[in-house]
This record gives structure tokens, C-alpha cells and sequence, in this order.
């Protein structure tokens, strides 16, 4: 900038320096998180000429690539680094451009957002932006849920539903966890299903149909529609439905009924559409139409009126009612199935045998014959054949005919074998069948096996081993299957009762059907021994579920003696039952025990529960319980009753340090308990990473939890997992009682360590008691950074609390800046700077910025970084220090540190000025900078001119105070601006200190000398008599010259003449046109070029008498452009002159007094006219 000095110096101005142009007006963008964001603008120059300057930023996060510049136009990039910054926060400043076209600054303001997560509808700054996203787009959404740049949403607000979302994004690209994620936060309702109608009806189907249901869902989201059907007779089109099936919110689902898979009448059937969250039910019934429906109204009856005829002859047969009551019942029935079939042969025969047996022979002789010969009974029906053979016996007693029958009857059954019926009738025919028992009892096992489930078969194995008991010598499934139907109709007697169990004693195999008949025989006679065989039974089979325990309990209540019944007791007991134990099963145990771990402590716990009830025997098993507990806390076993027999048995003093870690985790357990179906639960807690995944065993998972910010999932076979409710889990033991005794001893637990730092707490507290602990966990890999941070503070401020220096000194050290948010990281600024770690500091700024840094902590790091600075000039120094400067905060050191460095706009400079001046700094090259500057930009400033004055007192540079002077000096004549009073006394002085003054210092000088009739002596006016001489020698002359006519008479040949003084830009064209109004000859305007006197004055010269007027208007031509810029009009005043001191007064006091017609006046000028004429050839002669 130096060159202007020289150009003020040589008399070289601009009437105008120019100015510059901007592409931008203002620089506003959005960055992420830790992002850079780098732009740029243009420079240009509006006129032809170069402009040169420099460009400054204000901020030190903001660095533009060039810092000077020479051309017309100039691309400018700049890099913002928003490192340190933190959503919300606002940089705002301005680019600075210093330049010999002026000053100017454009503002800029960087906003800083969360790292922004982009889709196909813009930006997801938050859950609600997500759920538009997923509601337009779910296929992207669920894309970008698994997406690593998705945890951004959760850094603002949304941060508490991060827990959740960690806990659902454990498969990527589940659909169905996305919508349960949204579902959870609350952003969506879980998508049902409806139809119009719950139940479909068909009726008279004759050919299959091809069926369609409208099934509407609620919502959009995850759509996954399982669709099974439990019958035949329905096929489904599809078996599974998506969101691609769904039109709009509903999907026409297709199911097609196939007419040859119904039978005649109603057929049920559903279709069952499963969701994850619904079970929808669509009943289906189908009628198809009888070929007759009063055949099918008849057969039903048929059908009923046999099964009464066959309960009647079973209650005959075991005698709950006579031969009598039979016959008359049966014979009601026969009749009303001969009404409804006449030529029906069973029914007939039926009748007949009820006739027999009533001894209406004759009656009877004559239905049999009619059924042989009328309804033609012939051996192709051998089963009607045959009964109608034994009724033909009944009434012909010959014993020939009646062996003839039984043989033909053998031959049919032989043919036959699958015929139970003609079983039945060859065994009343057969004498020796009759008699031998144990092959009719094979035969009817033989028909058991076949598939025959008869009661007519049953009743005659029942009658065989009811009358014959010890018989009975095995329990197959054959006899099993009679006894059981005997013990359901009540016919089981003692004796048989007893066989049962005799033959139970000794059987091995274990059979259900046993079991049940067993359990049907003790509901009848509730026999212990029935208990006992029960009992043994389940035993030798090690049966111990629940189901079984109603059995094991009865023997213990019984007191039976069997081996294991006591074990077996407390194996199969309902491990939630609450009843104090019965006191056998208690000493039982006391003396062997050799049960899990899991009933031993169902048995010590429900003993401790009833203390009260049993304190004798809690007081001898106390040291058998304490050492059992001790063991299981070694195998690391917890569970409800482990739990309360620790806290019982194992008080907190008495935890030995080698189990202290094996006890620490069970003492922080919880319950979790789940519904069937649940394969795992997943613990996510806040502070710790990653998910800690438990199995679930007998609907119930035990966790260890240290957090008091925590969520448990439940998971299924498929991994798909829903939030657990918190009545699902629940806290094992009570930690604070144990916790002040085994912390010292518990080793390499980071949950442990987060307990003791944050108890059940939402915030942190570090005490002499866990510090040690908390420095621990900020240690631990299994910690997130996040929370650590907040824990690493915390020390700090433990550390330099208690004056724990040497501590704090280590920590500051190893501690990270990257890893703390803003707040956190101007702390550890203080902390560095209160230990004197002043490097480390000013490092941590220059990186992450001095935004939050209090501003004098600021101006401490500067002071120590610029007294220890080798290089006088550091850039980032000069950007930190002024950053304090504006913010109000300097001392002596700083400021002149910004003194001797800062660059920027004058207003800036002027700011430094000023503030140096009450320090009394050294500012010499500031305030020379400064005017340097002002000259250079063209910029001024309130206090300029007190400015110089200290500038030159303080001993300036010579040219440098002359050219400030030339410049206002120059100003002051061409643009008539205003100056103070001092410029022109130092103007005098350099004078007569023999400086050389330029042409705008002179006629500075003149002007003001010539204004308001100033007082000189003689010395000022010799300088003005020379500078005159100078200008007139060059032809120059102003109007104000004639202010100096009583120093120099010469300048009175100049009063003759009007002249038009006109001040512009001298590189334009000035052209005045004019016309003098009053001269007869003048009609028309003359135009002519103006001369420019000097730096931008332009002057024109007339001579003018009385009744002249000079009108005229000033146009300015450049770049081929002419445009009007002044008019004025200019005459003669009316008045004779006083004084008449030259021949051009003389003349216009004569054409005045013309005017006025004063001829006497008029005569007198003219002869004073002709002397001095005469005079002046006499004298003055030519040379």
C-alpha cells in the first residue's frame, strides 16, 4: 500500500478510485457436525482499472486460499472447519476486502447442524421426519434404518429413543423390527387387519366357487399375513400377503371352496390370517344340499336309535337293569326303526330276539321267516345271515341243528375275520368256544387289534375278568382298553381293583393308558394303594413334571412308603407354590440330599419363608444352607429363591474376598420372566456397549443389570424382539446392603464400577470412596464414549477439588480433546491453563476454536504463547487474541501484540488505536498503518484528524504525513469537502520547513487563505504572493484569486472577467453551452469545451456588461455518452461601481448610467474614459 504515498506526493489523485463488485452478498450455509464446507466468490473491479488489496476473515474458523490480490476479477475460495462446533451453535463474522477501490466486508453465518442423514425426500434430521419417509417410501426407509449414518438422527432430541433403537436393529433388513421400533416410539400404530364379516355362509353348493374377501389393514408399515385354512374343503390362492399384495389399504384375498371335498349338509371351516400382532378368524360354512333330505333326517334317527338299543344291552349286560326292563325298552326302539324302515332285516331280526327272549316264539318264529323269505337273507350277507342262523337256534332246541349252525357260522367268521358281529353271534352258538375263555378273550383281542372299538366286544372281555379276576395277569394295551372303559362306566370291582394293582407291582413299562386307568380307579374308591401304585409307577419312569405332583403329594400326605417318593415329591413341585413344605419331606432331606440346585433352594427358601413355622429346623440346617449357598454363588447360580436364601444366610460381612467377583454378579441379577416362545432376552443398557443376550429356561432369564438407564427385549426363534414390559422384571437382592462391604474386593467388573460411580442415579457423583472406581471405568472398553466423558469431567473436577495435583496433571494429559463435547472441552482449557499447560491449551483451541472458552482464560494463553513466541507473527495467534479483544477481555501484552500484528478493516485498526491509547503502547506503526490504510481505501475515520495529530507529535514519517496532507488537501479543493483547521497549519509548517508542496497542497492553502477575510502576516502572505506567481505563470487562475488583489494589484486585470467554474471527474469531457442574452447578435447557444485547471476544476472566461445575462447548462461526455449535469445563469449587477480601477468598470458604469438615463454621469465616465486612453498611449508603448 506504501505506493500511494508516493502518488499524493507527486500531485498524482484519483478523482474516483472505483469500486468493486461481489458475486455474493452474503455468505449463508448449514454444515454438519465436524464437517468443512469450502465456497468461494468473485472480485471485480466496475471500471477497466485492476484493483489490489487484501481479503481478512474475522473468524478463525474461516480461511480464504489468497489473502491479496491484484486484477479486475479474482475468484476467492474460503474453508470453514466447524471442528468443535456443535449442533445449534452460529458463527457468524464477515470476509474483509481492503483495497484501493475501498473497503468492504461480507457477512457470513454458518449454522451448525447434526450430521445430516439424506433420503429420497431430503433430510432426516428426526424420528418424525423417518416416519414420513417410511410412510412414503418403506422399502428406502427400512434401507436407511440399518444405514450406519441413521444414529445420527438420535444426537438431538430424539437421543432417549436411542436405547430402543439399539435394541431393534440386531438383524439388518428386518422389516418387522422397523415397524415395531416406530411402534415403541410412539411415531405409529401396529398395523391390524378386519374384514367385513367374521363368518361366510354358502348354502346349497353345487360346484366348486372361486370366492373373494376384502381384507382391510389399519396402517401402513410392515405387512406380513400368514393365511392357513383347517379343512379340506377351503383352498387358499395365496398363503402369505405383503404390502405389495395391498391395494391402497386393502388386498381382495381369493379362496376357492371345492365342491367334491364337502359332504351333504353344513361344513365348517376357517381361514386364519396371522400377523405379529393379530390372529384374525374367518369362519366358513358350506352347505351342500342332500340328494334327500328326509333320508338324512331318517338316517340320523337310524343312527340314534341303534346307539340307544346298544346302551340298553350294555346296561343289561352288566346288570343295571333286568331282562325285563331291556326287553321292554329295546322292543320300544325296534319298532320305531321298523316304522322307519319296514324292510330293514337287522331291525326285524332285533325284534325277533327280543320276542324269543320274552317267549313269544310264534311271534318271533313268524318275523324270522318272513325276514328269509320276504327280505331274502342269502349267505352273500354274512353278517345278517349269520345272526339270523343263532335266531333260527333259539326257538328249533335241536341239538344236531344247532351244531350244523355253529359250523356254518365258524366257516363264515373264518371267511371273515374282520366281523366282529359274527364273532359275537358264534360265540353264543359255539359250545366249546362258550367254555373255553381264554380263546374267546384271544378272539376278541384279535378284533381289538383289527380296529373293532365296540362295546358289544368289550362287555364280554368285561364279563370274562369281572367274573374271573385272577386272570387278568397283564396290563397290554387290550386289557388296559377294557379296564379303563369298565372304571369310566363304573364297573370296576375290588377284587379286580386289586388284580390291577397286583399286576401294576410288578409291570416295568410305563404306559399313559395305565396311568389313566389307574387314576380312574382312584377316583372311585380313593384306595392309597391305588396312590402307591401310581406313585411307583411314575417313579420307575422318573416322571417329575408338575402334572404329576397332585400323585407324589397324596403318597406324602398317605406317608406311604415308597423309595424316591420324597425326591420325586420335590422334582415335580410347582416351583412358584408358596405352602410351607410338609415337615416329612423337610427331615427327609435333612439327612440325604442329592437333588439340583434348583429345588435344594425351593426347599431352604420355602423353609426361611416360614421361619417362624419351623425355626428348629432352620436353626440346624442354617450351616448345610450357608454352605450350599456359598457353592452356588461359586458356580455363579441365581434364581428367585437363591437370591432370598443369599440375603438369609450370607450376610453382607461375611462375603470371603475369593467369592466377591462370583457374588457381584448375582447380587446386581434380575428376574426376568417371559411368555412361552421366548428364545432370549437382550439387555441393552445406555451406558455400556453393545447388547448382553441371556437364554431363557422354564419361562425365566436372569440378567445382571448395573444401569439404572436400561431395556430388555424379548426374542423368539425367528430373532424378532419386543420390548418387555417392566412388570416382567424385577430386582433379585437388595445390592446396598452388600455393596460398602465388597467393593474394595471386586475386581474387573466395569458394571460393578458404573454402580459405584452413578448408584441408581441419573447422573454422576465421585466421592474419596469410588473415585478410584470411576477411573477405572473410563478405562473400560465396555463403556460408551459418551458416558466416560461425562465420567472423565467428573474426575477433573474431583482432582482439582481436593488438590489431588499430581493427579490431575497425569489425567489432563491423557485425556482426549476429540472425544468431549464443547462445554466439557473449554474446561479442560481451564484446567490446562490453571496448571500452566499453556501449550497444550493454545493447542486445543487453534484445532476446536475459543468459542466457549471464557474470554479471559483466552487472554492468559495468548500473554504466556506471545511471551514465549521465537517468531514475532503467528496467525492463529493474532485471530485467538483478537477474538478476546472483541469480546472486551486484553491486557497490555495481548493488545500490543495486536498492535504490532493485526490487519484488518480501519474501523478495526481505529478500535486497537484507541484502546493502545489508554496503555500508552507503542502504536507508531499502527497509527502509520493506519493512515496508510485510510489513504489507501479511501476510508475515514471519527477520529482521524486526532489521529495525525498524535501521529506527527509522536514524530512521523515526513512523507507519509505529506501525503495525508495532499490527500485532504486535495479533497478539500476538488471536492470541497470540509477540513479541520490543523491540516493547513501543518501544510504551513512543512512549507516553511522547506518541504515541497504539490499543486493541491497550494491551492488548498490559497482557498483557505482566501475564505472569510483571514488575517496573515507577512510571512503567509509571501507564501501566497509565491504560490499565486506559480499558477498564473501556468496559466491557472480561480474566482477566489481575487481575494488576493490588496497583496498583488496585478490580479486586478482578472476583474474584467466572469468566469463559470464547474468541479467533476477530470477524465470526463466538459462541454458548457451558452448563450448571452441582451446581445442583439446572439440567438443561439455556443457550445464549447471547458478547460480543466486542475485536477478536475474546469473553468470558462467572459466578459460581461450591464444588461447581460449568461445562460448556460454544463454537460459531461465520457464513453461516448453525453449527459446534462448543471445549469446556472450569470449578469452584471445594476450598480455603479465605486471605485472604477479599470476601463472595463468605466465602460459598464457608462452603460449603467445609459441605462438609468443619467446623462451628466454618463458624460463624466465617458470623458474619464478618454483621458485614461489617451494616458495609457502616451505611456505604455509597445516593445
Amino acid at each position: 500500500m506504501h505506493e500511494i504515498v508516493d502518488k499524493l506526493l507527486n500531485g498524482v489523485f484519483d478523482y474516483d478510485n472505483g469500486k468493486l463488485s461481489f458475486s455474493v452478498q452474503r455468505i449463508e450455509e448449514t454444515i454438519p457436525v465436524g464437517g468443512m464446507y469450502e465456497g468461494s466468490f468473485t472480485i471485480e473491479s466496475m471500471d477497466d482499472l485492476p484493483a489490489s488489496g487484501n481479503v481478512f476473515t474475522s473468524s478463525m474458523r474461516l480461511v480464504c486460499r489468497i489473502d491479496s490480490f491484484e486484477a479486475k476479477s479474482i475468484d476467492v475460495t474460503f474453508l470453514f472447519d466447524s471442528t468443535g462446533l456443535e449442533p445449534g451453535d452460529i458463527i457468524k463474522g464477515d470476509v474483509q476486502i481492503v483495497s484501493n477501490k475501498g473497503e468492504y466486508y461480507i457477512p457470513f453465518a454458518f449454522s451448525i447442524v447434526r450430521s445430516i442423514v439424506k433420503s429420497s425426500m431430503g433430510s432426516v434430521k428426526n424420528l418424525f421426519h423417518f416416519t414420513n419417509q417410511a410412510q412414503m417410501s418403506w422399502e428406502e426407509a427400512v434401507s436407511l434404518f440399518y444405514s450406519r449414518e441413521f444414529l445420527q438422527v438420535f444426537e438431538g432430541n430424539e437421543k432417549a429413543q436411542l436405547i430402543k433403537y439399539r435394541g431393534f436393529a440386531n438383524q439388518p433388513g428386518n422389516e418387522e423390527a422397523v415397524d415395531d421400533f416406530l411402534i415403541s416410539v410412539n411415531k405409529k400404530q401396529p398395523v391390524t387387519y378386519s374384514v367385513d364379516k367374521n363368518v361366510h355362509e354358502f348354502t346349497d353348493v353345487t360346484e366348486s366357487l372361486r370366492c373373494e374377501l376384502p381384507v382391510r389393514k389399519s396402517t401402513w408399515g410392515y405387512v406380513h399375513l400368514k393365511v392357513t385354512t383347517d379343512c379340506r374343503f377351503l383352498r387358499i390362492e395365496k398363503d402369505e400377503l405383503t404390502a405389495n399384495d395391498f391395494l391402497g389399504n386393502v388386498h381382495r384375498f381369493v379362496f376357492f371352496v371345492e365342491e367334491d371335498k364337502l359332504h351333504e349338509g353344513r361344513n365348517f371351516g376357517r381361514l386364519i390370517f396371522t400377523s405379529p400382532h393379530q390372529t384374525l378368524t374367518v369362519t366358513i360354512i358350506v352347505s351342500k344340499r342332500m340328494s334327500n333330505e328326509g333320508l338324512r333326517i331318517e338316517r340320523r334317527e337310524k343312527r340314534n336309535l341303534t346307539m340307544r338299543l346298544m346302551r340298553c344291552y350294555i346296561a343289561f349286560r352288566t346288570k343295571h337293569i333286568n331282562v325285563n326292563t331291556w326287553v321292554r325298552d329295546s322292543l320300544k326302539i325296534v319298532e320305531r326303526l321298523n316304522v322307519l324302515d319296514e324292510k330293514n332285516p337287522e331291525s326285524r331280526l332285533f325284534q325277533a330276539q327280543l320276542l324269543l327272549v320274552s317267549q313269544r316264539f310264534n311271534e318271533a318264529k313268524w318275523i324270522i321267516d318272513h325276514v328269509a323269505n320276504d327280505l331274502k337273507i342269502q349267505r352273500k350277507e354274512p353278517t345278517l345271515y349269520s345272526y339270523y342262523l343263532y335266531l333260527t337256534t333259539l326257538y328249533l332246541r335241536d341239538e344236531e341243528y344247532i351244531n350244523e349252525v355253529a359250523a356254518e357260522v365258524e366257516d363264515m367268521y373264518k371267511r371273515n375275520r374282520n366281523d366282529y358281529r359274527i364273532l359275537w353271534t358264534l360265540m353264543y352258538l359255539d359250545e366249546d368256544l362258550s367254555s373255553n375263555h381264554s380263546q374267546k378273550i384271544e378272539l376278541i383281542e384279535e378284533q381289538y387289534k383289527n380296529g373293532c372299538r365296540s362295546p358289544i366286544m368289550y362287555v364280554e372281555a368285561y364279563q370274562y375278568y369281572v367274573n374271573n379276576p385272577v386272570t387278568l395277569s397283564r396290563l397290554n394295551e387290550f386289557e388296559i382298553q377294557i379296564l379303563t372303559w369298565a372304571a369310566r362306566n363304573g364297573l370296576m370291582n375290588n377284587e379286580l381293583c386289586k388284580q390291577v394293582l397286583y399286576i401294576c407291582a410288578r409291570t416295568k413299562e410305563f404306559s399313559e393308558g395305565l396311568l389313566k386307568l389307574l387314576i380312574r380307579i382312584y377316583r372311585i374308591n380313593e384306595d392309597p394303594d391305588v396312590v402307591s401304585a401310581i406313585c411307583s409307577m411314575l417313579i420307575r419312569e422318573g416322571k417329575t413334571d408338575t402334572e404329576y405332583f397332585e400323585w407324589y403329594s397324596r403318597g406324602v400326605e398317605m406317608e406311604l412308603r415308597i423309595t424316591k417318593l420324597y425326591e420325586y415329591y420335590m422334582l415335580s413341585i410347582p416351583l412358584d407354590r408358596e405352602d410351607l413344605l410338609p415337615k416329612s419331606v423337610i427331615m427327609y432331606f435333612g439327612f440325604k440330599n442329592h437333588m439340583d440346585y434348583i429345588h435344594i433352594a425351593y426347599l431352604y427358601a420355602n423353609m426361611l419363608r416360614h421361619r417362624f413355622e419351623v425355626q428348629r429346623l432352620c436353626e440346624e440346617y442354617e450351616p448345610a444352607m450357608r454352605e450350599f449357598a456359598i457353592e452356588q454363588i461359586r458356580k455363579g447360580h441365581i434364581n428367585r429363591d437363591l437370591a432370598f436364601i443369599y440375603e438369609q444366610v450370607v450376610p453382607a460381612d461375611a462375603i470371603e474376598p475369593d467369592i466377591v467377583n462370583d457374588f457381584v454378579r448375582l447380587l446386581f441379577s434380575y428376574d426376568v420372566a417371559v411368555d412361552k416362545g421366548v428364545k432370549n432376552i437382550c439387555v441393552v443398557q445406555e451406558e455400556f456397549e453393545g447388547e448382553s443376550v441371556y437364554p431363557v429356561e422354564n419361562g425365566h432369564a436372569y440378567p445382571d443389570i448395573y444401569s439404572s438407564n436400561y431395556m430388555v427385549f424379548a426374542e423368539n426363534e425367528r430373532g424378532i424382539r419386543s420390548i418387555l414390559p417392566d412388570k416382567n422384571v424385577s430386582r433379585l437382592m437388595n445390592e446396598a446392603a452388600y455393596v460398602p462391604f465388597i467393593k474394595n474386593y471386586v475386581s474387573d467388573n466395569p458394571g460393578f464400577n458404573l454402580y459405584l460411580c452413578s448408584g441408581r442415579r441419573h447422573f454422576i457423583t465421585i466421592d474419596d470412596d469410588n473415585v478410584d472406581f470411576c477411573r477405572n471405568l473410563v478405562d473400560s472398553i465396555d463403556i460408551r464414549e459418551s458416558f466416560k466423558r461425562d465420567v472423565r469431567m467428573e474426575l477433573l473436577r474431583h482432582y482439582y477439588d481436593n488438590n489431588e495435583i499430581s493427579t490431575l496433571d497425569e489425567f489432563l494429559i491423557n485425556i482426549d480433546p476429540r472425544i468431549l463435547n464443547q462445554k466439557d472441552r473449554a474446561e479442560l482449557i481451564g484446567y490446562f491453563v490453571i496448571r500452566g499447560m499453556y501449550d497444550e491449551a493454545y493447542d486445543i483451541i487453534t484445532i476446536y476454536g475459543a468459542e466457549k472458552v471464557p474470554v479471559k482464560t483466552v487472554v492468559r494463553i495468548c500473554s504466556h504463547m506471545i511471551s514465549r513466541k521465537e517468531e514475532l507473527y503467528d496467525v492463529m495467534l493474532v485471530k485467538v487474541a483478537y477474538h478476546a479483544f472483541i469480546n472486551g477481555k486484553y491486557d497490555v501484552m495481548t493488545l500490543q501484540y495486536l498492535v504490532d500484528n493485526f490487519n484488518g478493516l480501519t474501523k478495526e485498526l481505529r478500535n486497537l488505536w484507541k484502546a493502545a491509547g489508554q496503555f500508552d503502547l507503542d502504536c507508531d506503526k499502527l497509527m502509520e498503518k493506519l493512515i496508510i490504510q485510510m489513504l489507501t481505501t479511501r476510508t475515514t475515520i471519527g477520529e482521524k484528524n486526532q489521529l495525525f495529530e498524535e501521529y506527527v507529535r509522536k514524530g512521523s514519517n515526513t512523507r507519509i504525513e505529506l501525503a495525508y496532507l495532499s490527500y485532504n488537501a486535495y479533497d478539500y479543493f476538488i471536492k470541497e469537502r470540509v477540513l479541520d483547521p490543523g491540516v493547513f497549519y501543518h501544510l504551513t509548517k512543512n512549507y516553511r520547513r522547506g518541504e515541497k508542496l504539490n499543486d493541491a497542497c497550494k491551492l488548498a492553502l490559497l482557498k483557505y487563505y482566501a475564505e472569510d477575510e483571514k488575517v496573515y502576516d507577512d510571512r503567509i502572505k509571501d507564501m501566497l504572493t509565491e504560490f499565486i506567481k506559480e499558477f498564473l505563470q501556468k496559466n491557472i487562475f480561480f474566482v477566489f484569486f481575487r481575494e488576493f488583489t490588496s497583496i498583488m494589484p496585478e490580479l486586478s486585470v482578472y476583474n474584467d472577467k466572469t468566469i463559470v467554474e464547474y468541479r467533476t471527474d477530470p477524465g470526463v469531457r466538459v462541454l458548457l453551452h451558452y448563450i448571452i442574452e441582451g446581445d442583439e447578435e446572439e440567438e443561439s447557444y455556443h457550445t464549447e469545451e471547458m478547460r480543466n485547471m486542475y485536477g478536475g476544476v474546469f473553468s470558462r472566461e467572459f466578459i460581461l456588461f450591464f444588461g447581460e445575462n449568461l445562460q448556460y447548462y454544463i454537460t459531461e461526455e465520457s464513453a461516448g455518452h453525453e449527459a446534462l449535469t448543471f445549469s446556472d445563469s450569470v449578469s452584471i449587477s445594476d450598480a455603479v461601481s465605486a471605485g472604477r480601477e479599470s476601463r472595463y468598470d468605466l465602460l459598464n458604469d457608462m452603460v449603467v448610467s445609459k441605462t438609468l438615463q443619467d446623462e451628466d454621469t454618463l458624460i463624466q465616465l465617458m470623458e474619464e474614459y478618454v483621458i485614461d486612453e489617451c494616458f495609457t498611449d502616451k505611456v505604455f508603448t509597445c516593445i
